[in-house]
């Protein structure tokens, strides 16, 4: 709050973080050339220095006598652009701000309060002064001096996890982590909390995130802390996913939960799971999502019908509905590939009218170019949020809707998983899109067949009790359904 009215009641405000900005009296100021500028921003960091320190700064380039006289126009140069002496001369060699004057920086009250919100960006982004070595010398130390307090300070507050939600956390990591990605340390503090929370899947994948880094940058690999901690979570994930299986389809229920794992790691994965009509493919895919429902992943369904499978585009619309809201609820970044999602499917163009469609006549109408780009804005949200596709009864998919799928899955993203059901025996489309993908080892085939004679047993006890069955039911429901999870509501 001090440092509110502080700034508020400044006269002179500098902002040096991201582009710096210059305001005098609550009115936006701009310098008339970039040397005037320079000596400026040293003193209001600086403070204090001597009239030749400054001028050998700026001015290194020139002999001594031309270098003063230099500094002497940019001193009057700033008086006339404020109408007051911003920078003063106690005495015939010093240097100083006005204190008469109250200054306010937003370097000044991030060196002193540690408050990271004030780094925006680069410590005077983009600005350069030519024929200025010294200066450009003092501007590159700065620099490095605010990024490594910056960095010192959001590790600190990793290192204090007791005081953090996992997403403050995050926040911090993702802040470190988009200034030095090498950083092993910090890596491991993130690491830490994730397990703390039992969120090791995270953990996993971070931590393959920093050993692609390191070998694509440096040709190493993660140090030994971090390997012990990695396996320590592969473990722990393991018996987490043997933890939330249920009795009914064992088998099944692990490999999908095995596949989300590697998936929350980095690694592609694809899934058809396939069976007879009833057997529970549906019922076990909900299941599975439901348990996975408080991570972070974005889930998008789409249930194929027959009587819609002549119907282009008919599951990527559904999806669409959902993704587009989920794109400005989220306020993701997607404008570079809106106008190609319009294109494909204008039903949910931003645009009014019939001309929506053709809003942007400057743009080829190519099925191929825009298919592709329509692909790259699927992409564009699994950069922010991994992303789960699930597809019901793939079989009645239409074949244009079948080439993007087919497309899209190729592209291995590490980010975006697609979960698929279809039938036990099949051919036709189905044939020429899945044959080869499952082949090529693209999409990994889980046939869920019916439930043994044992299972039957287990889940209808858990369900109705042991005292409540009457003589031979368990018999009569497997013989007559043969373990088929859709006929059990006769019974």
């Amino acid at each position: 709050m001090e440092k509110d009215i502080l700034r508020d009641s400044a006269d002179l405000k500098v902002y040096l973080f991201k582009t710096p900005e210059i305001y005098f009296c609550g009115e936006s100021v701009t310098m008339p050339y970039k040397k005037a500028e320079a000596l400026l921003y040293y003193m209001i960091i600086e403070k204090r220095t001597t009239r030749e320190h400054a001028a050998a700064l700026v001015w290194d380039n020139c002999d001594d006598s031309t270098a003063k006289k230099n500094l002497r126009h940019a001193l009057y140069t700033i008086k006339k652009v404020f109408h007051i002496d911003v920078i003063i001369s106690p005495d015939r060699q010093s240097l100083c701000l006005n204190p008469r004057i109250k200054f306010y920086s937003d370097y000044d009250d991030f060196m002193e309060n540690h408050n990271i919100d004030l780094y925006q960006g680069e410590f005077l982004s983009g600005f350069f002064v030519k024929n200025a070595y010294a200066y450009d010398e003092w501007l590159v130390f700065s620099r490095n001096k605010v990024q490594n307090l910056y960095l010192c300070i959001l590790e600190e507050k990793l290192e204090r996890q007791e005081d953090l939600t996992v997403r403050q956390a995050e926040e911090l990591f993702e802040k470190y982590i988009a200034q030095d990605a090498l950083e092993e340390r910090v890596y491991y503090h993130m690491m830490k909390i994730y397990g703390d929370n039992g969120l090791y899947h995270k953990g996993i994948r971070i931590y393959h995130q920093l050993k692609s880094l390191l070998y694509k940058e440096l040709k190493v690999l993660p140090g030994k802390e971090l390997v012990s901690l990695y396996e320590d979570f592969l473990e722990k994930d393991k018996e987490k996913a043997r933890d939330k299986t249920d009795v009914g389809h064992e088998k099944e229920r692990k490999r999908l939960l095995e596949a989300y794992r590697r998936f929350r790691g980095g690694s592609p994965e694809n899934l058809l799971l396939t069976g007879e009509s009833g057997v529970g493919k549906t019922y076990l895919l909900e299941q599975f999502l439901s348990q996975i429902a408080k991570d972070d992943c974005l889930i998008f369904k789409a249930v194929c019908l027959e009587n819609e499978q002549r119907i282009r585009f008919q599951p990527w619309n559904v999806l669409m509905l959902q993704m587009m809201k989920t794109v400005k609820d989220r306020k993701i970044q997607t404008e570079d590939y809106t106008k190609t999602v319009e294109y494909l499917f204008p039903a949910f163009s931003s645009e009014e009218g019939e001309d929506a469609f053709m809003a942007d006549c400057t743009i080829p109408y190519s099925y191929i170019g825009i298919r592709n780009l329509f692909l790259k804005y699927i992409l564009k949200i699994s950069e922010n949020y991994p992303l789960i596709l699930v597809f019901d009864n793939v079989q009645y998919m239409d074949p244009m809707s079948l080439e993007l799928l087919t497309l899209l899955i190729r592209r291995e993203e590490k980010n975006l998983m697609v979960l698929m059901t279809g039938p036990e025996v099949w051919g036709g489309r189905m044939n020429e899109y899945f044959a080869p993908l499952i082949k090529e080892k693209y999409v990994e085939k889980i046939n869920v067949t019916p439930f043994a004679k044992a299972e039957v047993k287990s889940i209808i006890e858990n369900k109705l009790g042991k005292s409540n069955l009457t003589p031979g039911l368990i018999d009569r429901i497997y013989e007559e359904s043969r373990g088929n999870a859709f006929f059990w509501k006769f019974f």
